[in-house]
């Protein structure tokens, strides 16, 4: 996502704020600064988001953030059961992101009714050992009700990324790349995740 100062944000989350302190021609140089919240656009979610005494950001394991990756889409639907992932192929250790609806948005104003999964199915995505999942909003979990997903996922020790920008990539396989910053003691940072070709 692009991080701008009229950019959507989790309601109650800090607002992003971009600023020039230094600007050329008057400045012999251009500086910029930011205050955002470390869950502002595409971010990583750490366990310590959730789970009480888990790791923060810079402990998660680096393969978990980079390697081989399945999106998988899911559009036309207001969640994702774990019927729903019965039905693609998903393996021990993969990392899957989540095409839906939710790519369509506008991003102009938060969306209550982001798609997102179901207890059920962040249940069956550790019963399947995954090592990461990704969607394409600001949450994986429901608006009014993020902690049980979030728990059921970061408890196990799956990497979860938000805030995608996938309306324009297919269904398939790719290689993953997605940073988040090493922000120390973090529950989460924002990152820059692409997807390469394979």
């Amino acid at each position: 996502m692009d991080i701008t100062s009229t950019m959507v944000t989790w309601p109650g989350d800090p607002p992003a704020k971009i600023y020039r302190k230094f600007e050329t021609p008057k400045d012999p140089c251009n500086v910029s600064g930011m205050d955002i919240g470390v869950h502002t656009g595409t971010h990583v979610d750490a366990p310590k988001h959730f789970v009480h005494g888990a790791g923060s950001i810079e402990k998660i394991p680096l393969e978990n953030l980079y390697g081989p990756c399945k999106v998988l889409e899911y559009l036309g639907k207001g969640s994702i059961s774990d019927k729903d992932f019965g039905k693609a192929d998903i393996e021990k250790g993969d990392i899957i992101l989540l095409k839906t609806d939710n790519s369509r948005d506008s991003l102009k104003e938060f969306n209550k009714k982001l798609v997102h999964i179901t207890e059920d199915a962040a249940k069956y995505l550790v019963k399947k050992k995954i090592r990461t999942v990704g969607i394409d909003y600001l949450s994986i979990a429901p608006f009014d009700n993020g902690e049980p997903v979030h728990k059921i996922l970061l408890g196990a020790g799956i990497t979860v990324i938000e805030g995608l920008r996938l309306k324009d990539v297919p269904e398939g396989e790719y290689t993953l790349s997605c940073l988040p910053l090493k922000i120390v003691g973090s529950d989460g940072a924002p990152a820059r995740a692409i997807l390469i070709e394979d």
